[in-house]
């Protein structure tokens, strides 16, 4: 099997918007981007269901945690549920003020 390399750019706290799409995309890309959405849910009662949604969790998790620069994991503390993780990065470094939303049109 061949070993996958990331090629997001790690969080550094002034790359923001260029990680969040990188991240995005490779969560896409491999599939989980609807556990970090909540869209993605245990599916079926059995095991199986069960273990499909842990693994998906956590490659989602991984992949965002592994995308963090070191100096900034203590923002995610004790990681376990990707979205969490998710909503915590953007809230911390998306901008929300009206003169960016503006700077954006």
């Amino acid at each position: 099997m061949a070993e996958s390399r990331s090629l997001i750019t790690p969080l550094s706290g002034t790359n923001y918007p260029t990680w969040k799409v990188q991240c995005k995309m490779s969560l896409m890309k491999d599939g989980v981007w609807q556990i970090v959405t909540g869209k993605e849910r245990i599916v079926g009662e059995g095991q199986d269901g069960y273990s499909k949604y842990v693994t998906h969790r956590d490659k989602a998790l991984a992949t965002i945690v592994l995308s963090v620069d070191p100096l900034l994991l203590y923002l995610v503390c004790d990681p376990t549920d990707p979205a969490v993780v998710w909503e915590t990065i953007l809230t911390q470094f998306q901008r929300k003020t009206w003169a960016n939303k503006m700077a954006l049109r």
